[in-house]
């Protein structure tokens, strides 16, 4: 009974057992906001991106509610994400966020480019050919940012609009 009492009151010292700094790996993360910088001003609600100006370069950044995650960024010829097969949805960026040396945390923040050549990559993600993709040019299309927990049995997206020219 001594024993139990003195492995009790350690506990309740420790905070319970329990440390409220780490999260819960099946807590649900959430999009806060989600931005695409392309190759100028947004027209007609699209975020332009052309290989001609600026090299093709064009940034995406978000912020999540979380500090631990994963995020994708897919290209999609409309703003539902589909990761399924025979789909025409294309990944751009895959990172686990918030652990050991990791470039990302609550936000993430990365470069991408599109070529004359039809290919695009961002950061250190493999480049992607999205010739067949390109059914026409200039093309309408989404990139979807796409944040899962821990366990990925919680997951959001969003939507940005943009035009391939």
């Amino acid at each position: 009974l001594i024993i139990t009492l003195l492995l009790t009151g350690l506990l309740a010292a420790c905070g319970g057992g329990s440390d409220s700094n780490i999260s819960d790996p099946d807590q649900a993360v959430h999009i806060r906001s989600f931005t695409v910088d392309g190759s100028g001003a947004v027209v007609g609600g699209k975020t332009p991106i052309n290989p001609a100006i600026n090299g093709g370069a064009f940034q995406v950044q978000w912020e999540a509610s979380e500090e631990v995650y994963h995020a994708e960024v897919w290209l999609s010829a409309d703003d539902v994400l589909d990761t399924g097969a025979g789909s025409s949805d294309i990944r751009l960026l895959s990172r686990n966020c918030g652990i050991l040396l990791s470039s990302c945390d609550r936000t993430g923040d990365y470069a991408c480019r599109f070529t004359s050549e039809n290919k695009i990559s961002c950061d250190t993600d493999p480049e992607r050919i999205i010739t067949s993709f390109l059914d026409a040019v200039p093309k309408s299309a989404y990139l979807v940012l796409q944040v899962c927990n821990n366990l990925f049995t919680k997951c959001e997206t969003s939507p940005v609009a943009i035009e391939l020219q």
